[in-house]
């Protein structure tokens, strides 16, 4: 199920993606990277470039609509329909940030920017 089936279905029980589901999401994918932070640091002595990985969460949401995470994939599968957005998207997050500069100021302030990734 996609995110706007989900958020379709979703809203047939008076909840929402981003009210009620994507804040928990947030958090728990924070709290992870905060986690793992010390595992995931480069040493810019060792790496003269800035390496980045996707990482794909799995989430399963009860009857309560408590997100719980499933497991984070190092190498995740995506829909073949999403593939060209997702590779176009992170040439986007990446060059714009290594080129144009990480200016937080310039960011779009809205939820919905040109990717569907998000900053954490």
């Amino acid at each position: 199920m996609f995110f706007s089936d989900f958020d379709d279905f979703l809203r047939t029980k008076g909840k929402n993606i981003e009210d009620d589901i994507l804040p928990q999401v947030y958090e728990i994918v924070s709290m992870c990277f905060d986690a793992a932070e010390p595992r995931l640091r480069v040493d810019p002595e060792y790496l003269k470039y800035f390496p980045f990985q996707l990482f794909g969460f799995d989430f399963l949401v009860d009857a309560e609509y408590k997100v719980w995470l499933l497991e984070i994939n190092g190498a995740p599968a995506a829909a073949e329909r999403l593939r060209e957005k997702i590779a176009g998207d992170i040439c986007s997050l990446i060059i714009d940030n290594l080129f144009c500069g990480s200016d937080d100021s310039a960011a779009p302030t809205d939820k919905h920017n040109t990717t569907d990734f998000i900053r954490i």
